[in-house]
């Protein structure tokens, strides 16, 4: 089967990065013909360029100064970082030629089989910069190629517009299935006629030895355990 996945392949940050690879090996050595459909959105990719003249803005000449300061100390790291990410994505991922619009994801949807929304939080407006059709499946396509999500995901509290978007779209879903337990049931309840599951996120669909196929060596020679957050979350 031919599949194109749909997700944040272009944020420059581990979790968005490895969770799509994750997918499409995952798929790729299930035996199917897994790409990742180039579809970069702006208000992403916006938000990981290495220089930005936006963060030097300031209030008061005082602020401007420190802002400045910062920057100039880390413009160079993130650089070489967000550099490192562009050549993963080169070497590591199967990727389709860029999809700028609606239009061209319309054009390219009949090449598969199926669609993979997800994962990571592409129904999340804040991060899309308002609700993105093509993450939603709002866009012409042959009977034929089904859509489904795996492992999606969205802000906590949904807004009135993100409310409509799941009553309008995902009932034309094939498969509907979400990363956390809260939004699962949160959706069952919106669109009670549609089966919605939680799945594990991409990332645990591989083993141990598949991920040392990718990690570096081992720089910590003792037993650890590394643990991150950025916020807790009603959905966990």
């Amino acid at each position: 089967m031919r599949i194109g996945i749909l997700t944040f392949h272009c944020a420059c940050n581990y979790g968005a990065v490895l969770q799509c690879y994750a997918l499409q090996r995952f798929l790729v050595e299930s035996g199917h013909d897994a790409v990742v459909v180039d579809y970069r959105p702006a208000a992403v990719a916006d938000g990981y360029r290495w220089f930005d003249i936006r963060r030097f803005w300031a209030r008061t000449p005082k602020r401007f100064i420190q802002k400045s300061m910062s920057e100039i100390r880390v413009i160079g790291s993130r650089k070489r970082r967000y550099e490192a990410f562009g050549d993963f994505l080169k070497t590591s991922l199967n990727l389709t030629g860029q999809v700028k619009g609606c239009e061209e994801m319309a054009a390219l949807a009949g090449e598969f089989d199926m669609l993979v929304m997800g994962s990571d939080q592409i129904w999340n407006r804040r991060i899309t910069g308002g609700t993105d059709r093509i993450y939603w499946g709002d866009f012409p396509r042959p009977s034929s190629t089904r859509v489904i999500s795996y492992a999606a995901s969205m802000e906590d509290g949904m807004e009135s517009e993100v409310v409509a978007a799941v009553r309008r779209y995902l009932p034309g879903f094939d498969a509907v299935s979400v990363r956390e337990e809260g939004l699962r049931h949160a959706l069952s309840e919106l669109i009670p006629g549609v089966r919605v599951d939680a799945v594990a996120d991409p990332v645990l669909l591989l083993g141990k030895d598949q991920w040392n196929d990718l990690a570096s060596e081992r720089i910590v020679n003792e037993p650890y355990l590394l643990f991150y957050q950025v916020r807790q979350s009603s959905q966990a």
